[in-house]
């Protein structure tokens, strides 16, 4: 399993190392899944974005939206690839901006604007990042190499630092 998140009530989204990506129920005593349409490598990250809609991030760069309810595949976007290299991706529903997020390359922040679905990278950190939290109305971000906490207003690169940490505390 290389990620899961809840898709409803009694619904898990789970998807796996070979490429599959499945829904299953909790309470289905059979254990049984259903396997969900994919159209890219294996996916990283999952999350709900909706009562009935769920994302995906596949380590080669696509965003796929699926629906709960009837398991089809609604639809795929390319989108800036994760930093899959230094960790799995986190992909968050960034609620106040209708926007997934997410670590990509070389310390940026990628982006999809849901109303839309524009994608894009905005410089965060000097090196690669895997820390990344939606905190109410904003994202919070954390840099382990330039070792700085930003707080993200919006996903235009509206930014606040919040700290510095000390040397060692959190190195790369």
């Amino acid at each position: 399993v290389t990620c899961l998140c809840f898709a409803g009530k009694d619904t898990l989204a789970i998807a796996d190392s070979a490429g599959r990506t499945l829904l299953w129920k909790i309470s289905d005593a059979s254990g049984i899944g259903r396997t969900l349409p994919a159209t890219a490598g294996v996916i990283g990250s999952l999350c709900r974005i909706s009562s009935n809609v769920i994302a995906g991030l596949s380590l080669d760069g696509k965003l796929l939206f699926w629906d709960v309810t009837s398991g089809e595949l609604l639809r795929f976007i390319d989108c800036p690839g994760p930093d899959a290299a230094a960790v799995l991706p986190k992909l968050n529903y960034w609620k106040a901006q209708n926007a997934l997020v997410w670590p990509a390359l070389d310390g940026n922040l990628a982006s999809c604007l849901l109303d839309d679905l524009k994608t894009d990278e905005h410089p965060a950190h000097r090196h690669r990042f895997s820390a990344i939290m939606v905190d109410g109305d904003g994202l919070i971000t954390i840099g382990p190499y330039d070792r700085t906490v930003l707080r993200w207003h919006d996903v235009d690169q509206n930014t606040t630092l919040c700290a510095v940490s000390p040397e060692g505390i959190i190195d790369a």
